[in-house]
Parts: C-alpha cells; structure tokens; sequence
C-alpha cells in the first residue's frame, strides 16, 4: 500500500480489509469477481455500513439473498433487481427510488410517461 500510496492523490485512504473498507459506508460498489469479495459476511457488512445499499456489478450475489439480508441492491448492468428480487427496467428503479436517474436517457424517459399521463406502475396518473 505504501507503493501505491505514493502514486495516489492526497486524501485516499486506505482499509486493512473488506470490513474496515465498509466502515460507514453508504454504499458498497463490487467491482471485481475477487473470492475475498465472494464470502462476505453480510451480517457484518450490513451492520459497519450507513446505508444497507450494494451495487454489484459483477452479480456475484443473488439478489434474494441481498433484500432477505436487507440490503438494496439499485440498478447496475443492462437488467435492475429490485429489493423483492424481481426484474423491471431502470426507470421502475428511480420510481421505486431504488437508484439515481444519471444519464440524460433516464430523465427523459420519465418526462415522457408524466406527460403522457402514466404514473410509471400500469395505473394512470
């Protein structure tokens, strides 16, 4: 660490383990398919966490699992799991307030079913 700290800008900090990294954490992002990262014990993550919220962009857990463990689980990849575990569209994220609209395609979506007169769930507005 003491290598890459120097490589690094001011102010990166650096965790002995997952645990430590999860510290306070509002979210977790899993970004690599690392065993360490595999068996997590998701007890212990939730609980040194802030927000019970992981991205997982690997799907390295199942998502049933996830909400039973009481974590959410917002959109990542072509596909959104939602805390129940089912599959819907990012739009039905951002309605369920499950994820953020960040790209310009998201936000115009929803413009598009309020003025159409669409509550985004299949009932009208």
């Amino acid at each position: 660490m003491e290598v890459a700290a120097a490589d690094l800008p001011s102010g990166v900090t650096f965790a002995q383990d997952s645990y430590d990294a999860v510290r306070g954490a509002d979210a977790l992002v899993i970004a690599t398919e690392w065993n360490e990262f595999r068996m997590l014990d998701l007890t212990r993550v939730k609980r040194a966490m802030r927000q019970p919220v992981v991205i997982d962009t690997r799907n390295i857990y199942d998502p049933a699992t996830m909400a039973k463990a009481g974590f959410r689980t917002p959109a990542s990849g072509a596909g959104v799991t939602s805390a129940a575990g089912g599959e819907g569209s990012t739009a039905a994220a951002v309605r369920a307030g499950m994820a953020r609209p960040l790209g310009r395609q998201v936000r115009s979506g929803a413009r598009r079913r309020q003025a159409r007169g669409r509550a985004g769930n299949g009932e009208t507005a």
